[in-house]
Parts: C-alpha cells; structure tokens; sequence
C-alpha cells in the first residue's frame, strides 16, 4: 500500500506553508504507521514528492520510485504483470526503473497503449525536472484513484485524497464541500469526480494530468486516452465468443501470474457473480488448490454463507472457511459502534459511510494474506435494463440509478435540482455512449470503492480486463451476458448452484434456461446480510436522528428540518428499507464530521485510532518522520530563497 503526493510549489513563501501543515496533519491521513518512507525536493526548481508504503510483499513492488537524474517516477497501487515477459512471478523487478524505459518508448500521450495492458489497479507520478512538469495517470479499472489539486501556492497530485485535503488551506477540516456529502443522503454512494474538498479533484479513469511550470506557465491540463475502453466502442469485427475466449486466456493468465508470485493468498466467496467468476478461473485453471484460504464473511444466519456453502461443496473445496466477525460486541448499540462512524472518515477518505467500515480493533495489524478479490469485474457488466420501452437509457436511469433518488425526501427542492443537474452533467452527459454504460461507472465516480482499493493493504484485482471492457462497451445488450460466459467457459458447475435474491435476467436468463442453468434464488432476508447495521437502527436510529436534528444548523442550506423531526417522531424501523438505512448512517457520519461531535463527545476524541495496537507503540516513530519531512522541506524553502538573485520575481518559482 503506497501513499504519495508529488507537488511543484508556485510561490517561495508555498514551501514553507507546506512544510508547517505537513507537520500539523500528517496524522490525519496516516491510517497505518508506514514501514517506509521518503521525501525529496528539488531547491532549485520547487519540485517535491513524499510517499509512505506499509504491507507491500509482491517482489516486483520493491522499487516503487526512482529518483535518478532529472526525472522522478512514483508508483502506486498493485500492478499485476502477466503480458510483460520481463517480469517474471517473484523475481525481484525494479518497477519504477522498467517505466523509465517504458517512457523513452512512448510519450505520455501514448503510455497507456503499452502500460494500459497491466492489470490490477495502480497509478503513476512522473516529474521532470528538465521539462519542469508532472504527469499522472491512473489505472483503467478506475481503483487506485489519482487527485489534484491547483491553486495559487501550489498545483500537486496524489493517489489518497486526504493528503491533500491536510494540506490546503486550514488543515483537513476546512473548505469541505457539503454538497459532495449529499451524494451519500440522495443516492447512497455515487459521488461523482468531486472529493470532500472543494479544492481535491479525481482524475477519471483513462485521463491523466499534465502539468507544465515551463516558463512560469503554471497550466494543468486534464486529458483522455484516445484508446481507452470507456470512450464509445465501435461494433467490434471480431466474434462475441471470440473476444470472451481471449478474455479469459488473459484472466486465467494474470491469476496464474499472482500464484506463481509464491504470496499466501485467500479468496473471497460471497457466492455473488464475481466471487463465483473468480472462482470459476481458479477451478478452471486447476489453482484453487494453491490458494490458502476460501474465505466468507457473517454471522451463521448470513445469506452469503449458505450460498457459499453450497458452492465449496459443489466444488469440493477443503480449504473454504467462513469468518465470524472479529470482537463480538455485548450490544448492537450506537455507544458500541460508534468508533465504526468517526473512524471510517480517515480509512476511506473522508467518504463518510459507517455501512462496511470496521472498527479499530478489526484494522490493528495487516492481514497475514494477500487476498484477490472478485471487484472491478463489474467492468464488463451492464447497468440495469432502461426503464424507456425504447430499451435506451435516459437521465432518469442515472439519476435514479440503484434506488430512488432521495427516497426519503429530505433535501430542500433547491439542492436537489442542483444534484441532479450535476448528475446530468457530470455523468450522463460524460458516459451514455451510443446508449451503451456498463456497471464499471460504479468504479469511475464511486470514492468508496477507490478508497476500499486504495488503503487495504495486499488486496489483487485480476478480473480487470480491458478486452472484455472493450466488448462490453461496443454492444448496448451485453447485459451480463460476459460473466455467464465465462463461468460456462471455466468451470459450468459454479452455475449449477443458484444466486442469492438473483437470478439470471433479460437474454441472459434464456442462455441459462437453454444450457439448464437457470435457477430460482435462494431468499433470504436483507436482515441477514447486514445484521448489525439492522440491529444498531432498530435500537438507536431514533438517537442517530436526534443527533443530527440538534446539530441541524450545518445542514440547513440543504435539508428539511421537517421531514428529519417526521421520521425521528414516527420513526418505524420496518419502514426503512436497507438503502433507507444506509442515507441515514451516511448522514450521521457525516454530521458527526463536521460538528466535531458524536455521542456527547467531542471529535478529537475518536480522530485517531486510539486502539489500533499497531499505531499506538510507534506514534512517536510517526510523528519523528512526520517532522523530519518538515524540516526537510522547510530547509529546501531557505535554499531556493538563498539562490534566488534579488531580481526573480518571489510571486512564481517559473
């Protein structure tokens, strides 16, 4: 897990600004206390970069920066590598020093074209020093996001937020911006190419940023891949089957790729499509045998263990376990979960959702196993049918997309129109291709799920495929047709064990029913997949709302006030459906944020990971590093003022 922000100061009085709020709020983006380190400025240009990393074990992660000569290359996230022969599973590769080469090959207009080909999720940084620029890129998945700032002091980039929004003006906790918070009361999760801050931007998906300081320019620019896959597709020329059949040699190619790597890796089991599609690719590839651990997740009345059950029987697995989870508490009450709504604030990027944080004691050391999850397969699977008899999508799709937006009905009309046209706008507008959009949207504006990428450590994606992206996005009826494909491809029997609440629909479902594969699903309450959430509303989601009706003062540019007092009065738990719930515990993690309050307490108290026992014996250690950084940067500021002739301008470093 690599953290690291590169940054050109703009003015000489910006160095030392940003040496005093690094001291000051390194803490507040640090999740875990890093295991390595490092800092580098240029004094005579104002470059800089500092990166942090914890938990890195693939071999060919070693070398996630190089700072030789004039240019300095960052890599973030993990990159899988089975297309490039050079990097041979657990052999030692200098990844940092091999995209140097890569970039005396292709500008960084034509980069992706080779690096696009890497799997997983990652991100790159580049500075040179001689062209007096920076470049950063982001993987096509859309996980393991990269953020930029551009203001008067300084333009930087970085692949977490939160370093970002420490060091603008004020610290973390100013110029938040209250209308990204609506996203998560209006419509869950989406929350578009916004961050918390008004002044933190993402970069989308198959864009990168240049920025160029030549000639005191100071100029950002934002641009797309010609090639990427989430531009509109033509119809392909090659066979449907065919381009599946290259599909999967590629994804069998990079989970083989991970094994071989010599990692102790688990597995998700859910019992869901993806986790089944992964499934599929290791039975298919005769490798489930090589990986430690099958694992599922709940309590024994939780509807994605009777699923998977199934399946490790179907399969014969003797290595499926199912994990309970960890520190039970006495009492599903909203004193016990508290830690779990201001703690989920650092963990996921100031994305305020208490819904699948974990608490403290659950993120108190790294995980002994490399995990590979079944997420980013959702890039090749279809937003849900339109809801226009012309089967084409239309704004309301978008807008409603999942649920119904602001169910509850508790923004002002104001707001919500401005929401809505954002959507419009942001989105719509940005992703209808030829009426085709795929569920991989989900990955390209959902901070939630970069976030969950991003700041877990040893977490693999190897269902990210640009192939099956490409197909998915050049036909406006793939549906989910790729996923059943593959898993007949693999290893049919997974679908001969049926869904949970699911089942196969629209021309996917007549492929089942003609190969025998169509089942009804196996029912079982929402209750059940989510039993403490259901538990702490039912106890305390009267208290939740008093709390957020007597903070009402920084909601009441958004929100009615009348509507919070009508559910808090007749509050009936039953009426509440799961997504219902999920608004309400967005908007109190989020009123707990910017009030500084929770419980009767004051925020400081909760800020930090208080009972992470493997933060709490090295806080010196973190704070010792957090003013090292300072001083560094705060003596190349002295530096560049002493070389500076009294004749340069002190208003730009260019």
């Amino acid at each position: 897990m690599n953290h690291y922000c590169v940054g050109y100061c703009k003015t000489l009085a910006s160095l030392k600004e940003l040496s005093e709020r690094f001291e000051r709020y390194s803490e507040e983006w640090s999740v875990f206390v890093p295991e390595k380190h490092w800092f580098r400025a240029d004094c005579e240009t104002g470059f800089f970069v500092f990166g942090t990393s914890v938990g890195d074990q693939l071999q060919h992660t070693q070398s996630l920066y190089n700072f030789e000569r004039r240019v300095w290359t960052i890599v973030g996230g993990f990159p899988t590598f089975e297309r490039f022969p050079q990097f041979v599973p657990g052999r030692s590769m200098p990844i940092a020093d091999w995209i140097r080469q890569l970039r005396q090959k292709y500008d960084h207009r034509h980069i992706f074209e080779s690096l696009g080909l890497a799997g997983g999720g990652w991100c790159l940084s580049e500075v040179d020093l001689g062209e007096r620029s920076i470049t950063a890129y982001g993987a096509p998945s859309g996980l393991s996001g990269m953020f930029y700032t551009d203001n008067p002091s300084y333009f930087a980039v970085s692949n977490k937020p939160s370093i970002l929004g420490a060091l603008q003006d004020g610290g973390p906790y100013n110029a938040v911006d209250k209308s990204f918070l609506l996203w998560q009361v209006a419509l869950a999760s989406v929350v578009g190419y916004r961050s918390m801050w008004k002044q933190v931007h993402r970069i989308a998906p198959c864009d990168y940023i240049r920025f160029s300081a030549q000639d005191g320019a100071n100029k950002a620019e934002v641009c797309r891949f010609s090639n990427s896959p989430f531009v509109a597709q033509p119809e392909l020329s090659t066979h449907e089957d065919e381009l599946i059949s290259r599909g999967a040699e590629e994804l069998s190619a990079g989970v083989q790729w991970l094994v071989d790597c010599g990692l102790e890796l688990t597995a998700d089991l859910t019992g869901g499509k993806d986790s089944r599609l992964m499934l599929s690719i290791l039975l298919g590839n005769g490798l489930h045998s090589k990986i430690n651990r099958f694992e599922t997740y709940g309590r024994p009345d939780n509807g994605d263990l009777i699923v998977a059950k199934l399946l490790a029987e179907k399969a014969s697995l003797n290595n499926w376990h199912t994990i309970e989870p960890r520190g039970e508490l006495d009492k599903d009450t909203l004193e016990t979960h508290l830690p779990r709504f201001t703690q989920t604030v650092r963990h996921y990027d100031f994305f305020c959702s208490a819904w699948d944080s974990m608490l403290p004691c659950e993120l108190s050391k790294l995980p002994k196993f490399s995990r590979m999850i079944g997420h980013s397969s959702d890039l090749y699977r279809q937003l849900a049918h339109s809801l226009e008899p012309s089967g084409q999508y239309t704004v309301d799709d978008l807008i409603n997309w999942g649920t119904t937006f602001d169910n509850l009905g508790i923004l002002l009309p104001g707001p919500a129109r401005e929401l809505k046209q954002e959507i419009r706008n942001s989105i719509y507008l940005r992703f209808l291709n030829e009426g085709t959009i795929n569920m991989g949207l989900r990955n390209q504006i959902g901070a939630w799920d970069n976030a969950r990428a991003t700041n877990n450590p040893q977490r693999f994606t190897p269902l990210a495929n640009v192939t099956l992206m490409r197909l998915a996005n050049s036909r406006p009826d793939i549906h989910e047709t790729i996923h059943y494909k593959l898993m007949k491809l693999f290893h049919p029997a997974v679908l001969e064990v049926p869904f949970l609440n699911q089942s196969w629909c629209g021309p996917d479902a007549q492929l089942a029913r003609n190969d025998g594969y169509f089942h009804e699903p196996i029912r079982t309450s929402h209750k059940h997949q989510a039993p403490w959430q259901y538990k702490l509303f039912l106890q305390d989601g009267r208290k939740m709302l008093g709390e957020i009706i007597d903070s009402f003062s920084v909601w009441e540019e958004f929100l009615s006030q009348k509507m919070l007092q009508k559910y808090h009065d007749r509050l009936r738990p039953s009426d509440f459906k799961k997504i219902d719930i999920l608004r309400i515990f967005n908007l109190y993690s989020s009123t707990v944020f910017l009030t500084g309050t929770a419980g009767g307490r004051t925020w400081p108290a909760f800020k930090r990971y208080s009972d992470n026992t493997l933060a709490r014996p090295q806080q010196s250690k973190l704070s010792t590093w957090s003013r090292s950084c300072a001083q560094s940067i705060s003596a190349a500021a002295s530096t560049i003022v002493r070389r500076k002739s009294c004749s340069q301008s002190v208003s730009n470093l260019g």
